[in-house]
């Protein structure tokens, strides 16, 4: 009787993956949705220029209040234009429970 041997090979494959964001090599991107050419902001940058979350960002633009694009990769990208033209949050949010006391 022959017995027979087998053999399992198993391995674990790592992989990173560095994304290098440069300010000065960016371009203007049309906007579909206002027609300017404008630079395109990430979430971050919008949420800082509009002093909020990127939380709200997102909101923003589910709404329609800013224009967005979606790269291949899948990344929001924010339309500049929309983001100066809109007031920041900070002045149109009421007080908390709506009154004094």
């Amino acid at each position: 009787m022959k017995v027979k041997k087998r053999l399992e090979v198993v391995w674990e494959k790592r992989e990173t993956t560095t994304i290098i964001f440069n300010p000065n090599r960016r371009a203007k991107t049309l906007c579909r949705s206002c027609g300017s050419n404008e630079l395109h902001l990430t979430v971050a940058e919008a949420a800082g220029l509009l002093q909020t979350t990127a939380r709200e960002i997102f909101r923003l633009t589910e709404a329609g209040v800013i224009h967005y694009l979606e790269t291949a990769e899948g990344a929001l990208l924010i339309c500049g234009n929309s983001c100066q033209s809109r007031p920041s949050p900070s002045s149109d949010k009421s007080e908390p429970g709506g009154g004094s006391l």
